[in-house]
């Protein structure tokens, strides 16, 4: 299939919605599952949260994953906020050795709704505003 698609969108914008409502998880790689692998949720003065300590190798891992994937020629989904150009920089080396074609999808949602949303989140999937 050769398709990549890229979740774009603030958090709580509906991204990871989209994708159950789609049917689409067996797809999907997302770098909070990833942070997850290599560290359990943290306590701290606002709560739990999702570390950002291990950004760099969570990334690496899931950048290996969809270079597998993409090697296979596989559907690909990835959800992530992909709000600057460096972060979808990092896809097109690996677009153009695979010969992928790359769509977007990026709910139009209010920030006043995303910030509704992030407030009803579990606690350690709420983002600070």
């Amino acid at each position: 299939m050769r398709t990549l698609l890229l979740m774009r969108g603030a958090p709580a914008s509906g991204k990871s919605h989209w994708i159950r409502d789609n049917n689409l998880e067996a797809y999907t790689l997302e770098a909070d599952h990833f942070r997850m692998l290599l560290r359990s949720p943290s306590l701290g003065e606002s709560g739990w949260y999702i570390s950002q300590e291990d950004n760099g190798p969570a990334w690496e891992l899931l950048l290996d994953c969809l270079e597998k994937r993409m090697s296979n020629g596989d559907f690909v989904v990835l959800d992530a906020t992909h709000t600057t150009s460096k972060a979808v920089n990092a896809y097109k080396e690996l677009l153009n050795k695979y010969k992928y074609t790359v769509y977007y999808y990026e709910p139009d949602t209010s920030l006043e709704e995303c910030l509704a949303r992030n407030a009803t989140r579990t606690d350690y999937k709420r983002v600070p505003e």
